[in-house]
């Protein structure tokens, strides 16, 4: 990180975050050194000094591409047997394994994949690329049943790959039963499509045990080996082409991108990008907030996909703020909803297109329960459940502080990066604000109070602190504005009377609180079945709080997420109580 910053504070204008956010959307380019496209031109050049990462090229936005290497679950790279590298040893890179696509490093490019379908469409609309794609795995590399037909199987409709040609001779060509492809873009580069079909037989010389073993591996877990007869597969193999995508196995790794904010400001008029200079006044940067390569996550792909077994990345974990033009934040970092009520920390499933060779295949304990049970930590986030790793806490750190009531403390800076005071990330973006900081002790000085009569627990989900006050029962208190400048009372019960908005419940002496999750499911939303989502699950609806006498209590707050502003309230029929 030291080598993204200067050594010297930078604070950019008005001007220069908007002249940086017209190559680079992500506003903490113009604080940084990768802002610069003379910087950009010369990044890989660090790589020499670098003791963590090590740098490749960028793209037309300004983003570094950085390389993958290959680690165990500790974080300890490895070579290609498997031996655990030193980090101290000063070639570790050299020896380590650089996970980079297997097409890729054969010296392909995206035309030698996608082709006259892919690129020129069919003449339909799409909600997504992935919809609209013609190309499929087992189009070039076949299955265990059969070598490929060179016709395309993808939704987006048939290409006969056979009659395709390159500039210097038809695109692919067959040698008995060895196919090969020509490179569209480089003369003289021929490269042979491994076939699946020979990974399996024991007289190929393209045989291979481990291949044979996941491929023909019946649904019982103990036989392998044979292939069923035709039209079994399906019913009988544990790991079908109908069932699970290629790419489950075949990706060495997946980009996760846990959090996106993207703060909204009305008080620049500024053209949009790339939209033939229509004037806005609305400006907006576009900033990752975690990306991770160490997260491997499966999922249940879409229709057009026929529901196989898939790769799913986190790439929707959106949250929004927005600026008016007083400069009065009137919301911040809030989550999203979708129409069908699901929180917008959405996740899709996506073909990384970081196709593994050997050794760097998933393995069975990478998606199944291991032998000595240690790898369930693993398996829930394989199966998208969670370890609270990449947790987003918020700008806004809230202290329930008995009967001293509750505080909404700053603890990060307002703008992006949104570095925590006194981190290492402060040190180097903020070296002026991060001095101060130590220099004043290490105190945070700003917070925002509102009394109560004992806050013993409290949870924030949207613009809404859930809290168990003590013999004041249970208070939801409304923390909308707690970032906005032009509110003196940036925590209240409510923004209108009563008579508005009440969201308290009357208990004897309410001890915790707790919502089954803090993002905004809404099961009270209108289900269409076009849409073909799930069902939210009404639980959703529920708090849970427990009380000393009353034991627990269960509050339909529902109506706090819907986006309706006149049935914030908590009725005798919304409340069930277990004594």
């Amino acid at each position: 990180g030291e080598w993204m910053y200067p050594k010297q504070q930078k604070n950019p204008t008005a001007a220069e975050l908007t002249r940086s956010v017209e190559n680079n959307p992500e506003a903490a380019a113009a604080r940084g050194l990768w802002g610069n496209l003379d910087f950009l031109e010369k990044v890989a050049q660090l790589n020499s000094k670098l003791k963590d990462t090590q740098f490749a090229d960028y793209h037309g936005h300004g983003w570094i591409f950085r390389a993958v290497f290959l680690h165990d679950r500790q974080g300890n790279l490895l070579d290609r047997q498997g031996n655990i590298i030193p980090f101290d040893a000063p070639d570790k890179f050299a020896r380590a394994v650089h996970l980079e696509d297997e097409h890729l490093r054969r010296g392909m490019q995206c035309v030698d994949c996608h082709f006259d379908g892919d690129v020129h469409g069919n003449g339909l609309l799409y909600g997504e690329s992935r919809a609209a794609t013609t190309i499929e795995c087992i189009d070039c590399h076949g299955t265990i049943e059969k070598r490929p037909t060179l016709i395309t199987s993808g939704n987006g409709g048939k290409d006969d790959l056979r009659a395709d040609n390159t500039p210097w001779g038809p695109r692919f060509f067959w040698i008995g039963k060895r196919l090969y492809q020509r490179s569209e873009m480089t003369p003289d580069l021929v490269w042979e499509i491994p076939q699946t079909v020979d990974t399996i037989d024991p007289k190929s010389p393209f045989y291979d045990p481990a291949s044979a073993y996941a491929k023909t591996l019946l649904r019982d877990g103990v036989h392998w080996g044979a292939v069923p007869k035709p039209g079994q597969c399906p019913r009988k193999l544990a790991h079908d082409n109908s069932n699970v995508n290629c790419e489950v196995c075949h990706t060495s790794w997946a980009t996760s991108c846990f959090g996106c904010h993207l703060p909204m400001r009305a008080n620049q008029r500024v053209p949009l990008n790339k939209y033939e200079g229509i004037l806005t006044r609305n400006f907006t940067s576009y900033n990752p907030q975690v990306v991770r390569d160490d997260v491997f996550q499966l999922g249940i792909d879409a229709t057009y996909k026929h529901h196989r077994m898939a790769v799913i990345r986190s790439s929707s974990a959106v949250v929004v703020s927005s600026q008016n033009a007083n400069r009065e934040w009137v919301y911040s970092q809030q989550q999203t909803i979708s129409a069908e009520g699901f929180s917008g920390q959405a996740y899709n499933p996506c073909f990384m297109h970081t196709t593994s060779g050997i050794g760097t295949t998933k393995n069975c304990e990478d998606c199944h329960v291991s032998k000595a049970n240690d790898n369930n930590a693993w398996m829930a986030s394989l199966l998208g459940f969670g370890t609270g790793t990449v947790n987003f806490f918020g700008r806004f750190a809230y202290v329930a502080e008995g009967r001293g009531g509750l505080d909404a403390v700053p603890w990060t800076e307002q703008a992006d990066p949104q570095a925590a005071y006194g981190s290492h990330l402060q040190e180097i973006a903020y070296p002026d604000d991060y001095g101060k900081f130590v220099d004043g002790g290490r105190r945070l000085k700003e917070g925002y109070h509102e009394d109560a009569d004992n806050i013993l627990d409290i949870q924030l989900r949207g613009e809404y602190l859930y809290t168990a006050d003590g013999p004041g029962g249970f208070r939801v208190f409304d923390v909308a504005n707690v970032d906005n400048k032009g509110f003196s009372q940036r925590i209240t019960s409510a923004p209108v009377s009563p008579l508005g908005q009440r969201t308290d419940v009357p208990t004897p002496y309410a001890t915790s609180v707790t919502l089954p999750s803090t993002l905004a499911d809404d099961p009270l939303r209108t289900h269409r079945p076009v849409n073909e989502e799930q069902a939210v699950s009404p639980i959703y609806a529920w708090v849970f709080v427990t009380d000393r006498k009353e034991g627990l209590v269960m509050v339909t707050v529902g109506t706090l997420l819907d986006g309706d502003p006149e049935n914030n309230f908590f009725g005798r029929e919304k409340i069930i109580r277990f004594n």
